[in-house]
């Protein structure tokens, strides 16, 4: 009996490469890796950004508190800044961002706007955080300041009511 040829083996087709994926190597690995380093930081960034914001507001502030950072000019001497603040949202004391610029004079109608910071981007967070220890000692100035004023107040009754 005359022997059976054996068959070709057939591979299944394959879809050309897709232009747009990235190339695997060893580029493609430390993106993989820094992206997951990343997400994992940005977890415990928003993590302590959302513990400080608590511990702030149990500093019972008296009024709105702000630190300005990031200052840049153009080249019309237009000035950029960026500003974190504890202001009432909502009313709910919150940590909160603004982008500012001077570029529409004293106008009041463009002041800054805050929205909170965790609804801020990476990296607006991330220069914030940077800044949250000002704002604390912002905090405890303004409230010292406060104590001088409510001593002078008093004593100042205090004179007046003797007067009268």
């Amino acid at each position: 009996m005359p022997k059976a040829s054996p068959r070709p083996v057939s591979t299944p087709p394959t879809d050309p490469p897709d232009p747009a994926a990235p190339p695997i190597g060893p580029l493609t690995a430390r993106n993989d890796k820094a992206t997951n380093a990343l997400e994992t930081l940005y977890d415990t960034l928003n993590e302590q950004l959302v513990a400080a914001e608590a511990r702030l507001r149990a500093l019972k502030p008296l009024r709105a508190a702000t630190v300005a950072y990031g200052e840049s000019r153009d080249e019309d001497g237009i000035r950029y800044w960026e500003e974190l603040a504890l202001i009432k949202i909502d009313d709910k004391w919150r940590l909160a961002h603004a982008d500012c610029t001077n570029a529409y004079g004293n106008d009041s109608d463009y002041g800054p706007i805050f929205k909170p910071l965790t609804e801020r981007t990476g990296e607006e967070r991330l220069r914030a955080a940077k800044e949250v220890r000002r704002l604390y000692e912002v905090i405890v100035k303004q409230k010292e300041a406060m104590v001088a004023e409510v001593e002078s107040a008093i004593k100042d009754l205090s004179t007046l009511c003797s007067e009268l």
